[in-house]
This record gives structure tokens, C-alpha cells and sequence, in this order.
């Protein structure tokens, strides 16, 4: 219950970012690891594909690692037993992190509406992670876009900018 207030309250105030120069690798390999639990009780391997070296860049570390855990969570939750989920980054003239799940992918509506607060097709949760998410994301002067495929499975592409 005390999440469900927490999540309602930290969408409903504005987002305070405390920016600082890091590495954004650690914070996707410890989003990663944050999700590793869930992803043994399901059965589903995370496999992440990252460069050798370090990506400094002004980011507010904590609460990004938090809407990559809901981002890989979700592709999680979205992915049959035996499932392998890609963690990607690439360095251009940004950032590109693709979490790409084997699911059984998302119709037109689902897409259109996944960031919108509140809105769910899963029996549990608030449907607030991926708008939490995206408002974090966006507090980077980020992007977030979804490309969904019923019955092949859903990338996720965010860029940060340098």
C-alpha cells in the first residue's frame, strides 16, 4: 500500500532531478541487477550488451536506474518462461539504451496509451511505472519511443542526450 501512495505522490509533484556526472553504464548494469530477482522468479534471462567504456554524463543517477527498473521489469512481466530480454546501449550522437523482450508484443492501443497515468491491462499494479518512467526520462531531456509486434515482442528505445 505504502508503494502504491509513493508512486501517486512522486507522479503527482514535479520532478526534482539532482544531476551529477556519472558513468550511465553503472546505472543500467545496477538496474539490471536490481531486476535479476524478479527476472529468476520468472525464468527469464537478462542479458545486457554495453560498451567497454565509460559514458560520463549529468544525470540524477538515482532516479534513473529507477525508470530503467521499471522499464525492464516491465518487458519482465511481458515474457514467457525460457525468455531472453536484450539490455543494449550504444553510443552515437546520444546514448540509445534498447530493452528488447520476446513477448507477445502490444496492440495499437496498448502502445498509444502506455504512458498515460493509471491506464493497465495487468491485474496487479498501479499503471504508473512507465509514466513515472517517461517523466523521469524526459527530465533528462530524454526520449522514450515503443515498437510493439503482437506475437514477436516489444523494443523499448530511450536516448539521452551527451
Amino acid at each position: 500500500m505504502q508503494m502504491i501512495v509513493n508512486d501517486v505522490l512522486d507522479f503527482a509533484k514535479p520532478i526534482k532531478l539532482d544531476f551529477h556526472k556519472e558513468d550511465i553504464l553503472n546505472i543500467i548494469r545496477h538496474a539490471c541487477q536490481s531486476s535479476e530477482s524478479v527476472a529468476e522468479e520468472k525464468e527469464v534471462t537478462l542479458s545486457s550488451t554495453l560498451p567497454d567504456h565509460p559514458v560520463m554524463i549529468s544525470i540524477d543517477g538515482p532516479k534513473l536506474e529507477r525508470a530503467f527498473v521499471n522499464l525492464i521489469n516491465n518487458a519482465i512481466e511481458a515474457s514467457l518462461i525460457g525468455d531472453t530480454i536484450s539490455i543494449v546501449a550504444e553510443q552515437n550522437e546520444s546514448i540509445e539504451i534498447m530493452i528488447r523482450d520476446h513477448g507477445e508484443g502490444m496492440d495499437r492501443e496498448t502502445v498509444e496509451n502506455m504512458f498515460i497515468p493509471f491506464y493497465t491491462k495487468k491485474s496487479s499494479g498501479t499503471g504508473l511505472g512507465m509514466a513515472i518512467a517517461k517523466k523521469i526520462i524526459e527530465g533528462h531531456n530524454g526520449i522514450v519511443q515503443i515498437n510493439s509486434t503482437k506475437q514477436i515482442g516489444t523494443e523499448i528505445k530511450v536516448a539521452l542526450p551527451l
